[in-house]
């Protein structure tokens, strides 16, 4: 192999380093504030189920398909079904026939969905601020907006 051809695969197998390092450290990242998640919010809600109830916290009075939820959140139609049902057992949503199409069905979120977004955030606020402090407000905005582009492509080229 040329002196150039090594270079070339060395600089790749480098990226390719720097990619799976990323994913890695998201992946921790994601573990640890799970964990601490489920530890600190007293529901027995995942952080799926918490973002679907923030996703509607946001949107008062909106009723949406779970096909458009699941692209809102970037997640698969099966995990948003499947908390989708779990909310609702819970009388956190509300899912109703869709009487234009009849192959979907409109969610929406109850009062009581409301009350359980508002314990969930009160219980894990102290945490998601000790976070933030613990490694700066601006290294922690900037982690963001570093990170939407990321997260924006993957979205647009998500695999079903």
């Amino acid at each position: 192999m040329a002196t150039g051809d090594n270079t070339m695969v060395h600089e790749t197998l480098l990226e390719i380093e720097d990619a799976f390092k990323l994913l890695a450290d998201m992946n921790v990242i994601q573990n640890h504030v799970a964990a601490r998640f489920t530890a600190d919010v007293p529901l027995d809600l995942s952080i799926a189920q918490f973002a679907i109830l923030q996703f509607f916290f946001r949107r008062p009075g909106l009723r949406t398909s779970i096909n458009q939820l699941a692209d809102h959140l970037s997640l698969s139609k099966a995990s948003v079904g499947d908390s989708v049902e779990k909310l609702k057992k819970k009388h956190y949503l509300l899912v109703e026939p869709n009487k234009e199409d009849r192959r979907s069905r409109l969610v929406s979120i109850t009062e009581e969905g409301l009350k359980a977004h508002s314990t969930a955030l009160a219980a894990i606020r102290p945490f998601l601020m000790e976070m933030r402090d613990g490694v700066g407000a601006t290294t922690f905005t900037r982690a963001i907006a570093l990170l939407q582009p990321l997260r924006e492509w993957l979205r647009m080229n998500k695999q079903e």
